[in-house]
């Protein structure tokens, strides 16, 4: 069963054949609920990469206080930093991507609403109150098929 996969483009050389590798259950998880915990689990996976085995996880924007007491972020709503640890990949799945997919959308700011955002967003700037921001607004979306059929879209 395979429950995560990375496939990138190899860095240095874009022609090269993509990295792909997929993962199915992790030997261990190494998580993060609270700031003091941060550096711990991201020493984990330094130590369990340097013995070779693959890690692959995240770690929140919400986590930064965690490296600089200075940086201020809103509450996390779920681990601030999470990654699965793998003794090895398995191959690529071939062939498994069944259906199709798309995402229906809601929500977000009517052109009104972003216009007036960015203008609020330069005037301070503009004031020396800010020096940069990054203006998100949430969506909500549902996926009509198949999540590896999403994916194989992306990809």
């Amino acid at each position: 069963m395979v429950t995560s996969r990375i496939d990138f483009t190899q860095p240095l050389d874009a022609s090269a054949p993509r990295l792909r590798h997929a993962f199915g259950a992790p030997h261990e998880v190494l998580v993060a609920h609270a700031l003091a915990d941060v550096c711990g689990v991201l020493d984990a996976v330094h130590v369990a990469a340097q013995r070779g085995q693959w890690c692959v996880g995240y770690v929140r924007y919400e986590a930064a206080p965690a490296f600089d007491a200075a940086l201020q972020t809103q509450a996390a709503d779920g681990p601030l930093a999470w990654f699965a640890v793998y003794e090895a990949p398995q191959a690529w799945p071939v062939g498994d991507v069944p259906g199709s997919a798309q995402v229906q959308w809601h929500g977000g700011h009517d052109r009104g609403e972003f216009d007036a955002a960015l203008a609020r967003i330069q005037q301070a700037i503009a004031a020396g109150e800010l020096y940069q921001v990054n203006h998100t607004a949430p969506l909500t979306g549902m996926l009509l098929g198949s999540a590896n059929a999403l994916f194989a879209a992306l990809v």
